[in-house]
């Protein structure tokens, strides 16, 4: 190294004096490693790091100052550059798991420091900027536009629109009004609201799945463990083939004891296993990650792997292939009136009752922007309808046999048009002129004189089909997933005509449709599709399908990202759109692929490298591998596998719920 500049005994010493400081300084951290893992009976990798810089910084000390060993025994650059190697690798790989954990970053960043709560100063409305770590349930807060919610909460006053694709990856602001549920960490685009804050601090979603994230960034898969047991075995046999391959070379090949040394010392770097280490944990930790920034949270490592050997996908019904809300789906008229001016009539009578029925069709009318009514001696009927009176006319709005006790004849044909849409599963409500006075209205459910008083006079105007409505991408989603080669299945505690009615809509064969099923029952069904087809993922919303997410192989929640079953669930999906069930089956997938392709790699250039740094290539092309160059090579697999693995965060799934798009 110092050839020319000092003379060559001097040149030793200058070089034990430069290298010293250098190997025990960059050095520590490895012997300290090396050798607690030694304490506790398990070689670990830096163990083989170790031996390599130890072996070539002792044996160059011994040949300085001639100890047993000659002068020729200088191996102080390779001690060096492979300690220098090694923290620059590390210092490389540090900084590409920092990156893994992208996801986690920007969830955190989604936290505001401050929040405007509302004080008590009489009957003012007052706020004062707050940390918004000090915010508890029931605190009143205001959320100006541009500002981020401080915490989960529900508006009480004014409107605004969330965007909540940092949470839930959502793309579009979701409009949220008086008693709509607004989720911390999201942003106000336009409005302004007035919100009273329901979970604050550790106990809010964002913090839930921040929390959530890193445990299963931590966490090791079925996979990892083996790669884990196959290093435990690897590293003797590594040390036994450089120490057979140095005595061959001494020994019977008569080699000098420098160029057996080197072999040694160059078999024991270029095998460090670390390639192997970082093969499952990086693709797992990004691969997770990603799914987080997709509002796909991935509760458990080893879900990753059990994606992979999943055969058949069971589908609650209500709330996760359907809406979940009763909706207006059509408007019969009966007698020539168009379809706005029935529909208003309806929503007027059913303005002030609570049934879900009534409340799709106000919901309905206000979607459609109709002028309602003003109504008077309202009555709700418990189980049957609803009637009252409008413009000194009455009028009723319910079930057939309902519409009858008024008096109003119902037509054979309307029957049977209304059966037609009940077969699928729709539920019919009949909306008639019962033509009574205001008196007689207020009693007329009960009272048979009223009913007769109502005579030819009544009539029935409409019919009204409400459906629970299919989300529109499940029946592409089951499409794609029975075209990816999965079967598809549907529980439901629906009766057979609507469950079947739904399955046909959607592709689902009806062998496959279990209906009727109880809560309690669901596990049953989970456990025949298991025996019919192997192992079995059950879609649900997570609140009464625990028996069945209890027995299924993966249990996924798919959820509107405020009410979310996260003990219920090992996959939970942000958003309720059916596709990222399938999301899920390709994130998973494309993790399990690239672990298979980190590991290929790792033993790959193993099998390479470990007989070219035995000296194999030194008989035809006098090739010797150095343990510096070894060093090298050892820090560019790693860096290989950990790029690799940093490729997932570009993992886009598109529209997931077609075939054709990866």
């Amino acid at each position: 190294m110092f050839a020319g500049i000092v003379p060559a005994e001097l040149s030793r010493y200058v070089m034990f004096v430069i290298a010293t400081p250098t190997v025990l300084y960059l050095g520590y951290p490895i012997f300290k490693s090396a050798f607690a893992g030694l304490r506790t009976g398990s070689l670990n990798m830096d163990f083989m790091y170790a031996l390599g810089i130890g072996v070539s910084y002792i044996a160059s000390v011994l040949g300085t100052f001639n100890i047993f060993l000659s002068g020729e025994f200088i191996f102080y650059e390779t001690s060096v550059m492979l300690a220098s190697f090694l923290m620059l690798g590390r210092f490389l790989e540090g900084g590409a798991k920092r990156r893994t954990n992208d996801a986690v970053k920007k969830l955190i960043s989604l936290k505001p420091k401050t929040a405007l709560l509302k004080t008590d100063a009489g009957d003012a409305d007052e706020y004062t900027t707050v940390p918004a770590d000090s915010l508890k349930s029931g605190d009143i807060v205001m959320i100006k536009p541009g500002s981020i919610v401080p915490a989960d909460a529900v508006v009480v006053s004014g409107e605004m629109y969330a965007d909540q694709s940092p949470v839930t990856g959502e793309p579009m602001p979701v409009k949220k009004a008086v008693g709509d549920g607004v989720i911390g960490g999201t942003i106000n685009t336009g409005g302004a609201a007035v919100v009273r804050v329901t979970k604050a601090g550790s106990e809010s979603l964002l913090s839930q799945i921040i929390r959530l994230v890193e445990e299963t960034q931590r966490q090791k898969p079925h996979v990892q463990r083996i790669a884990d047991t196959a290093v435990s075995y690897f590293i003797p046999a590594v040390l036994l083939i450089a120490t057979v391959s140095a005595c061959v070379w001494y020994f019977l090949l008569n080699a000098t004891p420098l160029f057996a040394a080197t072999v040694f010392i160059s078999v024991v770097v270029v095998a460090c296993p670390c390639a192997l280490g970082l093969a499952t944990p990086t693709a797992v930790a990004v691969g997770i990650g990603r799914g987080a920034e997709l509002g796909i949270l991935i509760k458990n490592g080893e879900v990753i792997e059990d994606a992979d050997k999943i055969r058949c996908i069971a589908f609650d019904k209500t709330g996760t292939l359907t809406v979940g809300k009763p909706k207006v789906t059509k408007v019969i008229p009966f007698n020539g009136d168009d379809e706005s001016s029935v529909l208003a009539l309806a929503a007027g009578i059913e303005a002030m009752s609570e049934h879900p029925i009534a409340a799709a069709v106000s919901d309905e009318a206000g979607r459609v922007g109709v002028k309602v009514p003003q109504i008077t001696d309202f009555r709700s009927h418990a189980g049957r309808g609803a009637s009252g009176t409008v413009d000194g006319r009455g009028y009723a709005v319910g079930n057939a046999a309902f519409v009858r006790s008024f008096g109003v004849a119902v037509p054979d044909n309307v029957i049977a048009e209304l059966k037609e849409h009940e077969s699928d599963g729709s539920t019919t409500v009949i909306l008639a002129r019962t033509d009574l006075t205001d008196k007689g209205a207020a009693g007329a459910a009960d009272d048979a004189n009223a009913a007769s008083a109502a005579g030819a006079g009544g009539c029935v105007i409409a019919g009204i089909v409400i459906s629970d409505v299919i989300k529109p991408d499940a029946k592409e989603t089951i499409a794609a997933v029975k075209a990816d080669g999965y079967a598809a299945a549907l529980i439901t505690g629906d009766g057979e005509g609507a469950a079947k009615a739904v399955a046909s809509v959607l592709g689902i064969e009806e062998k496959n449709v279990s209906f009727g099923v109880l809560p309690t029952e669901k596990a049953s069904a989970v456990d025949k599709y298991q025996k019919n087809y192997g192992k079995v993922l059950f879609a649900g919303d997570g609140i009464n399908d625990a028996p069945a997410m209890a027995k299924a192989d993966i249990a996924l929640a798919v959820s509107n990202g405020t009410e979310i079953a996260l003990d219920s669930a090992d996959v939970v999906l942000m958003n309720d759109r059916v596709c990222d069930i399938r999301g899920f089956l390709l994130l998973s997938k494309k993790i399990m692929g690239r672990i298979r392709l980190n590991l290929f790699w790792a033993f790959f250039y193993n099998i390479c490298l470990i007989p070219v740094a035995a000296g194999i290539l030194y008989p035809f092309f006098g090739i010797v591998f150095r343990p510096e160059f070894s060093g090298a090579a050892m820090i560019l697999s790693s860096i290989t596998v950990i790029s690799l693995s940093l490729n997932l965060r570009k993992f886009n799934p598109g529209n997931c719920a077609k075939k054709e798009i990866r």
